[in-house]
Formats: C-alpha cells, sequence, structure tokens
C-alpha cells in the first residue's frame, strides 16, 4: 500500500476514529467498577468543654463501587470521612469505621464498598481547661559591647491566660518566650517575643508578650589570681597544671561589678574522658548573674595539664 492510499478519505477516517473513541469512552464510564480513594477523616461534634490530644490519622483508604463517570466525579469533589463525638468523654476513644461513615457529595450515584484501612481509629480525648500563667523571657546572645544588663528582663504582660489539655497545663507552673536575642536590645525599647507554648495549648488574648532589656553602659573589672579547678580527675590520677591561676576580665553593671566575690568565679578545666598524657586545654568559666555579667577574656587562653595513671603496679604512667 502506497503513500496516495493511506491519505485517501483521511478526514472520514480520522473523524471515525474519534468516533470510535468516543464510543469507547462511553462504554468504560457506563461500565461498573470499583476504585480505591484516599479521603480525608474529619472529627465533628465535639464539645466545647473537651479538647483533641492527637492521634487520629488524617487520612482514611475506601473502596467505592460506581459507574466509571461517576467516580471520576468523586476526583474532584473527593468523599471525606466523618467521625461523630457528641458524645465523647475525656480518654481514649476507639471507634471501628465503616461504609456508613464515609460521605460522598451530594447527587453522586455510587455505594461505599467498605473501609479499608484503618478499620478502627484510636482518639486521645481531654478536658479544656483556662489557665492564667507567670510568664519568664529566655534570652539568648549578649548585648552590644558597650552595654550591660542592669536587672532582669522585663515582661508585659506578667502573666497570661491560656487554654489547653488539662493533662499538660494541669502541673504547668509558667510559661517560656522563644528566646530573644539581647543583640537586638535598644536602650529601654520594648521588644514583642512569642510564647513557646506546649502542643495543644493557645493563647486567650494573645500568643505573644513585649520584653524590656535594661541597658546601662558597661564597666570592666579585672579578677587576677582566680584559681583553676580540675574536673572529672579519674581516682588515684594525678594531673600538673600549668598555670595554676589565671586572670580573668568581665564586663557588666559597674556596682553589679563590685560587689562579686573572687570566689565566685569558677575556672574549670574538663579531664573526663581523656587519656593520660599532655593537654593543651581551655579553661571554662562559669559566670555569675548572667546575662548581667559577661567574660570578656581569660588570660591565659590555655593551661598545659600532664595526666599520670597509675599502672597494674601501681606506679604512674602517662609520661
Amino acid at each position: 500500500m502506497n503513500s496516495v492510499g493511506l491519505t485517501r478519505n483521511l478526514p472520514l477516517k480520522l473523524l471515525a476514529l474519534l468516533l470510535a473513541l468516543v464510543v469507547f469512552a462511553h462504554v468504560q464510564t457506563e461500565k461498573e467498577q470499583e476504585k480505591e480513594f484516599r479521603v480525608s477523616l474529619h472529627l465533628v461534634g465535639l464539645p466545647e468543654s473537651l479538647i483533641l490530644g492527637g492521634g487520629s490519622p488524617r487520612h482514611v483508604a475506601v473502596r467505592i463501587r460506581g459507574k466509571g463517570k461517576q467516580l471520576l466525579k468523586l476526583k474532584v469533589q473527593p468523599p471525606e470521612v466523618l467521625v461523630d463525638l457528641r458524645e465523647a468523654h475525656p480518654g481514649v476513644v476507639q471507634r471501628m469505621l465503616s461504609a456508613t461513615d464515609v460521605v460522598v457529595p451530594v447527587g453522586t450515584k455510587v455505594a461505599v464498598a467498605e473501609v479499608l484501612e484503618p478499620r478502627m481509629v484510636e482518639i486521645t480525648v481531654d478536658t479544656l481547661i483556662l489557665k492564667s500563667l507567670p510568664v519568664h523571657a529566655v534570652w539568648a546572645g549578649r548585648p552590644a559591647t558597650a552595654f550591660a544588663v542592669a536587672g532582669p528582663l522585663e515582661v508585659a504582660p506578667a502573666a497570661v491566660p491560656v487554654l489547653g489539655p488539662a493533662r499538660v497545663l494541669g502541673d504547668l507552673a509558667s510559661l517560656a518566650t522563644l528566646p530573644f536575642d539581647l543583640g537586638d536590645a535598644r536602650g529601654d525599647a520594648w521588644n514583642e517575643v512569642l510564647l513557646d507554648l506546649p502542643s495543644g495549648v493557645r493563647g486567650v488574648q494573645s500568643e505573644a508578650v513585649r520584653i524590656r532589656v535594661p541597658l546601662v553602659p558597661a564597666s570592666n573589672r579585672i579578677f587576677s589570681s582566680v584559681p583553676v579547678r580540675l574536673e572529672g580527675l579519674q581516682t588515684g590520677w594525678v594531673a600538673h597544671l600549668e598555670p595554676t591561676v589565671v586572670e580573668v576580665l568581665l564586663a557588666g553593671p559597674g556596682p553589679l561589678l563590685g560587689s562579686v566575690p573572687p570566689e565566685s568565679l569558677r575556672v574549670l578545666v574538663l579531664l573526663e574522658g581523656r587519656e593520660p598524657g599532655r593537654y593543651g586545654l581551655a579553661p571554662e568559666v562559669q559566670v555569675p548573674f548572667e546575662p548581667q555579667l559577661r567574660l570578656l577574656r581569660i588570660r591565659p587562653s590555655r593551661v598545659s595539664v600532664h595526666l599520670v595513671a597509675p599502672d597494674a603496679g601501681g606506679r604512674r604512667t602517662g609520661n
């Protein structure tokens, strides 16, 4: 057959092919079929005095029977599973799912064959309570170098009302803010910070508070001859430390710096987990009254530690 034969009466041939496809599609959409759908699960009717504790699935697999064109409609308007919780009480609610829980769009002529997975849901229900809790500010970072924190961070309001599950709020004594970076503090300005609310808890009026950081010009003070302490030295081991004292430079509000006793500073060298031998280690300084005081410098920045452990005969090893 040559190309002329293939193209002869081409419009009629294309029309016939189109009609065949239309007939085929019509037959398929009129044919009774079963298909699996993954539909949303919705919990409805929960009394206002209760709250959901989570744990229920978000989707359910179901098998639906109907003509092809009716099943195609469900792609645009999907069915959903509704679980009625009007009779629920605090605790764990177990509910078997059935075809009667599946709601299909009005006017769709299909039948729900069965619920596939999950067949049963477990829903945690708790009593919803209202509680007013004090708020404390959580800070991070340091203020600008020229400034120091003169006192506790102020929070307004000092307490906020929240709603949440009794199991969460029952033993909760206070709320914290999300960490506020002290480097963002400017003068006596107030800054809005979100509360770090537990899961399921929400604010009644707001979920944020204002924080003010009292800043003053920073002063410096040198603490000389602060002893270096060894932490984590194993029993029977010997540590040779050089030097045994360091110089610490702190910054902060002048009156507070002047009242700090030198013995309140702790300079630690952590030895836990180390093998015998010689080390150059950076001491860790525990500064009192943070964040009002901050460490500017320790001199020297590293100390030498020689660890010696006893051997099986009682002699020392680690030279």
